[in-house]
Parts: structure tokens; C-alpha cells; sequence
């Protein structure tokens, strides 16, 4: 339970971080207009469904959120496999944002950014600070008889479902 809780704990620090340093901070200094709210071009820019979007645009929160979510879990999980679902999934996120108008790439860029050195500094917080007293289980690599440490990834898989579900829900209901 502890570690399904650090877990929660550490996704939850990078949704923070990255969310609410962008929508909290970033976003009312900067005041930088949305593509879709901008005077100049807002005309030019197709609107799907209406959706236009809050004013302001600079970071994108979204690219920020799910990059850092992807990235924790990739430092946690450590799988090849896993790794790429959860880039192809955030750079998707980062690609609706584009194709909705409500962000230009350099938002989309700076956010990639910022998700990931907070994600880092998530994870290297998780691991120093709430992870370090788990004892690694070592494995002998048959073919080269090196030892290599692996991590049971059950329960961050599990927590990343989880969360991902949140996320889901969060969307079709709020």
C-alpha cells in the first residue's frame, strides 16, 4: 500500500507541477493570446465545434500534464514498449491541441519542456525520498552472467491506469 500511495503521490505531484504552475502562473504573466482569441489571426483559424479555449495559451497545460505523466511512468516502469505508448499518447494530446487552434507549436514545445524536467524532478524526488528504503531485487542475466536490478512494475502500471482513467473521466464529465 505504501508504494501504491507514493506512486499516487509522485503522479499527482507532476499533475501539479505542471498544471498549476502553467494555469496558476505562467499563463496570467505571459498573457499571450490563444490562436483562436488572437486579433490578428483568430478570423483564420478553423474552430472545431466551437471550442475556442480560455484567453490565454502560452504554455499548453495539456502538453505539459501528459508529458509529465508519461514521462514519471517511463522513469518508474523502465519498458521499451510502455515508453512508446505513453509518448505516441502525449505527443497525440499535443497534436489536438495544434489541430483545435488553441495553441501554437512553440506552446506546445515550451510544455513538452516543462513536463518533462518536472516529471524529472518528480521522479528523482520518488526515488531518493520515497523509494530508496524498497529493497531491488537482483536477477542473474543468463547469457552474460551480469547481475541487473528490475523493478516490479505492477503497481505503477497499475497506479498509471488508474490515473489515465481519472483522466478519462475528468474529460467526458467536467
Amino acid at each position: 500500500m505504501k508504494r501504491v500511495l507514493s506512486v499516487l503521490f509522485a503522479a499527482g505531484l507532476c499533475y501539479l507541477l505542471a498544471g498549476a504552475v502553467d494555469d496558476g502562473i505562467i499563463k496570467p504573466l505571459v498573457a499571450r493570446w490563444r490562436p483562436t482569441h488572437d486579433p490578428e489571426i483568430g478570423l483564420m483559424v478553423d474552430i472545431v465545434d466551437g471550442y475556442r479555449g480560455g484567453k490565454y495559451g502560452f504554455f499548453s497545460a495539456h502538453a505539459s500534464n501528459t508529458f509529465s505523466i508519461a514521462i514519471l511512468f517511463c522513469w518508474i516502469v523502465r519498458s521499451r514498449l510502455l515508453t512508446t505508448a505513453l509518448i505516441i499518447w502525449s505527443f497525440t494530446n499535443c497534436w489536438t491541441r495544434l489541430y483545435l487552434g488553441v495553441h501554437y507549436p512553440g506552446d506546445i514545445l515550451v510544455g513538452l519542456i516543462w513536463g518533462g524536467v518536472s516529471s524529472s524532478f518528480v521522479y528523482f524526488l520518488y526515488h531518493f525520498t520515497l523509494d530508496r528504503n524498497r529493497p531491488r531485487q537482483i536477477r542473474l542475466n543468463q547469457y552474460t552472467r551480469t547481475g541487473y536490478a528490475y523493478e516490479d512494475c505492477n503497481i505503477p502500471v497499475f497506479v498509471l491506469v488508474v490515473t489515465l482513467a481519472f483522466a478519462l473521466l475528468k474529460a467526458c464529465f467536467l
